[in-house]
This record gives C-alpha cells, sequence and structure tokens, in this order.
C-alpha cells in the first residue's frame, strides 16, 4: 500500500502548476479539525478539455514533464482521495487562443478530515517551504486559514528579504533554513 500524505498530494498538484510555465501560482488553504479546502490557481498554458480529460487517466503522461515517468498519479489520486473520503474536487483549465487571451487552470478540493479514510493532513509548514523553493522564476501566494487563524507568505517578499531577489531562487542552506524558520514560527503562532 502506498502511503502519503494530502499535503504530498498537494505538493504534486503545485509543482504542475510551476511547471506549467506559470508566472503567477495562488494556493488558499482554510484548515480546520473537520476540512480541508484548497484552491490552487496558476496563469499557466493551460490543457484542453481532452489534455483535462487524459490528466485524470492515471496511465497517461505526456512523457514531458517526467520522460521516464509510464504513468501520471497527481490529478488522478487527488480526484480518487477526494471522492472516496466524502470530499469533492474541481478542475477548470483554458488554453490561450485567439479569442482567448488568458490561460492556466484552477484545481479545487476539499478533504473531509474527520472521515477515517482521509489520509493524515501531513506536514503543512513542509509543502509551504517545498512549493516556495523550486529553483524556477514564478510568483507564490499561499494564504488561508490555519486552525482559525489567518496566514500568508509571498515567495517575492521572501526572497528580497533575504537579498536573493536577483537570482529568483533560494540557493543556499542558511537561505532555505530561514525560511523553515519562518514558515514554522508563521504557523506555530497561528495555532497557539
Amino acid at each position: 500500500k502506498m502511503h502519503f500524505t494530502l499535503c504530498d498530494l498537494l505538493s504534486d498538484i503545485t509543482q504542475n502548476a510551476i511547471e506549467a510555465a506559470s508566472s503567477v501560482i495562488t494556493v488558499t488553504m482554510l484548515i480546520s479539525n473537520t476540512d480541508l479546502q484548497v484552491k490552487i490557481s496558476d496563469n499557466g498554458k493551460g490543457m484542453s478539455p481532452e489534455q483535462l480529460e487524459r490528466a485524470k487517466d492515471p496511465f497517461y503522461t505526456d512523457g514531458v514533464k517526467h520522460p521516464k515517468r509510464k504513468i501520471g498519479l497527481g490529478i488522478p489520486f487527488l480526484i480518487q482521495t477526494a471522492e472516496s473520503t466524502g470530499g469533492y474536487w474541481d478542475i477548470q483549465s483554458k488554453v490561450k487562443d485567439s479569442s482567448n487571451m488568458e490561460s492556466g487552470t484552477v484545481v479545487s478540493v476539499n478533504f473531509d478530515l474527520a472521515n477515517i479514510d482521509t489520509p493524515p493532513l501531513g506536514d503543512v509548514s513542509a509543502y509551504i517551504r517545498h512549493v516556495l523553493t523550486f529553483d524556477a522564476h514564478y510568483e507564490l501566494l499561499v494564504s488561508g486559514s490555519f486552525y482559525g487563524s489567518s496566514f500568508e507568505v509571498r515567495r517575492s517578499e521572501l526572497l528580497e528579504v533575504l537579498g536573493l531577489k536577483e537570482q529568483g531562487s533560494f540557493t543556499d542552506a542558511a537561505a532555505l533554513n530561514l525560511v523553515k524558520l519562518y514558515v514554522d514560527g508563521l504557523l506555530e503562532d497561528n495555532n497557539g
């Protein structure tokens, strides 16, 4: 049996958004004792209706993002987990074309944390750190409510504070440790 957490699923979906050539990604998380609601929006290349249908199939992969991978499990696992545990999901996506100058994807999901079959939430701080620190040029805003207290983390602000704005990525252990301390403290303060 594969062991995973909800944060592992969210990390995979957020990584998809970053790798879709998105310049801006927003993640909204509402975490309570009974529910996890998440909305991940990007302005990346988007998917046609046909591509979106294929993305729901665990036995399909485009072979581009992960050339050695024979199957794509992120979206199918997300859908299966939500449906089998009393949650819900929705994916909307648009490809830029002559009639539509905007593109991108919005993934919305809700998990019933009280359902015995729902995987554990996982480490929210590690999820946030993971998606903030990909070596790519993108803006990421993660915000929401963590057990009743609101929080917000903006990637560009962290890069600026750490003096990494020019290079646009978190490159050394000291910077990564400071990001960990900041995010851990933010969530700890909000959960205290």
